[in-house]
């Protein structure tokens, strides 16, 4: 099970790990934990991840396939979309509404994020729903949680209960507790300080998808009224702009930073086929892909590999040359994720067996 080859490319190494008769779903990004030993994921059922309906959050041991039962959540609340930090073991992910009720069920702006540290977890950040407003809490829901570089900090994208016009925006966590008190029943304490970078309004009318740039900054995709969709950097100061005047394409995608600092997205090309650019700091784009077939997922960049998936294939570009090569065989591969190891030796991914979605690794 642990060891099997794809005949049309005997060079390449791809793995089942997971077995279990139940969804498994990656996140797009920090599924790998820092030692390269584990992968991390939950178990909504919808294979596209789309139902958030997963109860609880394991990860598998890539050599063996072992599976470890995390955390279980309780009281009718649901759990997924875990990431692990880069320079510890701790992991964050989303938590639903213990007891929901009809006028507060899961939903955006209804949902947390919470730590996980050594078989505890802790809620990350603070809610408080009545004025005054406690300072370093929010008032809605947090999602796609990704700890920075160094692992201080927490990025995450929001959705206001209050005023749902602020929909959605881009935020961050800092250690530092906050309490909140008890004067609304969704009120809670949390672990972290946080703060909101962008608003949206003129410029904007969502800010999400974001990624680290580096501990001081992120990139985020800035959706206009029109649809069009720009790639902005905000600092911590909540210092922003737009980098590149070319929109993004494709699938929903996540901007992902190289080693260089430059920053590969998804942009249509000439003849409309979407493909892997590079932005650097200041602005310039160089279409790094030049490939008859779309990219259909999120991509991951380590060192010189950019992973993605084209035509249900888990395939590399070279970082530097644009050169795309396939790892498995034509379709299969759920467009969803696809995400390096820290060393770049392996390339996680999902792909249905059975009618589940099962985890996968290849070599790269």
């Amino acid at each position: 099970l642990f060891s099997s080859c794809l005949p049309c490319y005997p060079d390449r190494m791809e793995r089942q790990l997971t077995t279990a008769a139940h969804g498994h779903i990656l996140t797009n990004t920090g599924v790998w934990t820092r030692d390269g030993r584990w992968i991390v994921y939950d178990v909504r059922s919808d294979p596209a991840g789309s139902v958030f309906d997963g109860t609880r959050i394991e990860r598998v041991d890539v050599a063996t396939g072992r599976v470890e039962v995390l955390y279980e959540s309780r009281h009718g609340a649901c759990c997924g979309v875990v990431t692990a930090s880069p320079a510890d073991d701790r992991l964050v992910f989303i938590l639903g509404p213990e007891h929901p009720t009809p006028d507060w069920n899961y939903g955006p702006a209804h949902r947390q994020g919470v730590l996980w540290e050594s078989g505890r977890v802790y809620p990350l950040e603070a809610r408080d729903l009545v004025p005054p407003f406690t300072p370093g809490s929010l008032q809605g829901g947090t999602h796609l949680h990704t700890f920075s570089p160094s692992g201080d900090l927490v990025a995450f994208t929001y959705d206001d209960h209050l005023r749902p016009e602020w929909n959605r925006n881009v935020g961050i966590c800092e250690p530092g507790p906050v309490m909140v008190p008890a004067t609304h029943p969704r009120n809670h304490s949390g672990t972290h300080t946080a703060r909101l970078l962008t608003r949206t309004g003129t410029d904007y009318v969502r800010a999400s998808e974001e990624g680290w740039i580096d501990d001081s900054s992120l990139a985020f995709t800035a959706t206009q009224a029109d649809g069009r969709r720009e790639l902005w950097r905000v600092t911590l100061d909540g210092r922003q702009g737009r980098l590149c005047s070319q929109p993004l394409a494709g699938p929903r995608h996540w901007p992902r930073v190289g080693p260089e600092g430059d920053i590969a997205v998804l942009m249509a090309d000439e003849a409309g086929v979407v493909q892997i650019a590079r932005v650097d700091p200041e602005g310039g784009v160089r279409m790094l892909t030049r490939e008859p077939e779309p990219v259909e997922s999120a991509i991951s960049w380590v060192g010189d590999r950019i992973a993605h998936v084209r035509a249900g294939q888990v395939c590399l570009a070279d970082a530097r040359t644009g050169h795309v090569r396939a790892l498995t065989a034509a379709g299969g591969a759920r467009p969803e994720a696809c995400v390096l190891s820290p060393d770049g030796a392996w390339v996680a991914f999902v792909r249905p067996v059975a009618g589940f979605n099962q985890v996968f690794v290849v070599s790269s």
